[in-house]
């Protein structure tokens, strides 16, 4: 009988010690939002336009301007998905505040029904992409994205699998954008799709 409870306490205090690694492990101590917050917080920021050519429905797209405050809850999502500890955190926030102030970044989830239309990161395309505020206009580099939908619904949660990711960047500092009216403009042969964005959150036209 004494050495079964010997036994039950050796693998009970296992058991323990193992649970508090895993807990030890997980909680890097990090100041992160919550999941919902970060999903809300996003979304503030995030516009749906529509697009039609009499019933046709010509664009659908999802645009999401990475303002300081969604690339904040970016960094809390990625940190949360890969366990960062404080010093990975702290050099990837430290990353992107300074991409920040050399660019603004918009994502864009973009549909159209005819495919071949569907070609805004190329050299040819007969798109152009426009952020306008405080009465300057820049004109947009676009680059086509190859991550899982399930990695880009982590960032941007309205994107879905009919969207083709893009992401745009302007030669312009976020400080510079994200405290003003700006405009957001797709304009090609379809038509043009615009995304209004304040301090407060995104609109479409």
């Amino acid at each position: 009988m004494e050495v079964f409870l010997k036994i039950i306490f050796t693998v009970g205090l296992s058991l323990g010690m193992l649970a508090c690694s895993t807990v030890e492990t997980n909680n890097t101590g990090l100041p992160l939002m919550e999941e919902s917050e970060i999903k809300q917080t996003i979304e503030q920021f995030s516009a749906h336009q529509q697009v039609y050519d009499g019933l046709y429905n010509a664009i659908d797209m999802t645009v999401t301007m990475r303002n300081s405050k969604v690339i904040r809850a970016q960094l809390a999502q990625r940190a949360r998905q890969s366990q960062w500890d404080r010093t990975q955190f702290q050099l990837e926030t430290a990353n992107a505040e300074k991409k920040a102030k050399a660019e603004t970044e918009i994502f864009l989830s973009f549909f159209t029904p005819d495919h071949k239309n569907d070609d805004l990161h190329k050299g040819k395309t007969a798109w152009k992409v426009y952020l306008e505020a405080d009465g300057h206009r820049w004109e947009g580099k676009v680059t086509k994205l190859k991550f899982t939908l399930a990695e880009l619904k982590a960032m941007y949660p309205k994107h879905n699998p009919f969207g083709t990711p893009y992401l745009i960047s302007f030669p312009v500092g976020i400080e510079s954008v994200e405290d003003k009216a700006a405009k957001f403009t797709v304009t090609g042969p379809l038509g043009a799709g615009v995304a209004n964005f304040t301090s407060d959150g995104a609109s479409p036209r």
